[in-house]
């Protein structure tokens, strides 16, 4: 939530996992991407906080070195900030693609 889509590819690619391996992240999104005003005035043009739903996230992990192997879209759901920001919880499995190990 708190990296712009450059620094989660980083992450994403400086995982190591040997060849088997897969590791699982969370992201968040906002609820049927409804962006309120409060939240897109404190947090987004602030450049403070990143919220992807599920095809975003795909295109991120899409220019890494992982491939996707399982999303879970959303996973919950929760509310934070006083009940003015709800946003839902997402869960990506990826491993590394085919031929690919750091």
């Amino acid at each position: 939530m708190h990296c712009d889509d450059a620094e989660t590819l980083r992450i994403i690619n400086d995982v190591n996992l040997n060849e088997e391996g897969k590791f699982l992240f969370q992201f968040s999104g906002l609820q049927n991407d409804q962006v309120l005003p409060r939240v897109k005035a404190d947090l987004i043009d602030k450049g403070t906080h990143f919220f992807r739903n599920g095809k975003q996230m795909q295109e991120i992990i899409n220019k890494s070195n992982k491939e996707l192997v399982n999303m879970t879209v959303p996973a919950y759901a929760g509310e934070f900030h006083g009940n003015w920001l709800n946003h839902e919880y997402y869960f990506a499995v990826v491993k590394n693609k085919k031929g690919i190990r750091k």
